[in-house]
């Protein structure tokens, strides 16, 4: 996959001006679609620059996982590589996947979608972010810390702030003082300044 790093590309494209961003360090799914924006609208173009999906969306995001969160009428789901809806538009926020689960924003709370559409674990969050090496961000009463793929808080939610696990590691921050833990909550390294 190639990484994309705070990449602005613009091309003309029958008399249509096209143009698609991507988040640093986020990877694009290789072999497209790519997302652009015609006339204030996103659709998805492949690596030619042919339509693919036609620009409807007042948001699109990149595809990963085989599938894209959009945005119609201020909700959120997703689409399949043909266009095809996994999920109506019904949320109010909806990230990308990762690991088969998405994060999505309901009644003001985040939980989890699966990559079959179903809504897997509860929105009961403040905030979530995706799934990295097994483990979710997720963020109750103010305090970060980590839950499993069936919800299960495993690193207590104690946090002022908190990084994806990479290489088995993540890196937080306790009273003002960083520090690392494991993915069952072990302080690897206790916090210090």
């Amino acid at each position: 996959m190639k990484k994309f790093f705070g990449i602005w590309m613009s091309l003309l494209l029958v008399g249509g001006q096209f143009a698609w961003a991507q988040e640093e360090g986020a990877e694009e799914e290789e072999g497209g679609p790519y997302f652009v924006q015609v006339d204030f609208k996103y659709g998805y173009m492949d690596k030619e620059g042919s339509l693919v999906i036609e620009p409807q969306y007042s948001w699109g995001d990149r595809f990963a996982e085989g599938f894209a969160a959009v945005v119609v009428d201020g909700k959120y789901g997703y689409i399949d590589k043909e266009g095809n809806y996994l999920v109506k538009p019904q949320y109010q926020a909806g990230w990308s996947f990762s690991q088969e689960m998405a994060s999505v924003k309901k009644d003001e709370k985040y939980g989890f979608i699966n990559a079959k559409g179903k809504l897997v674990i509860p929105p009961k969050y403040e905030f979530a972010w995706s799934f990295a090496e097994d483990r979710a961000r997720v963020q109750i009463i103010g305090k970060w810390g980590f839950i499993d793929k069936e919800g299960t808080l495993v690193v207590p939610a104690i946090y002022e702030e908190a990084w994806d696990f990479q290489e088995g590691l993540a890196r937080v921050k306790l009273n003002g003082a960083f520090g690392y833990v494991d993915p069952s909550g072990n302080v690897v390294w206790e916090p210090t300044r």
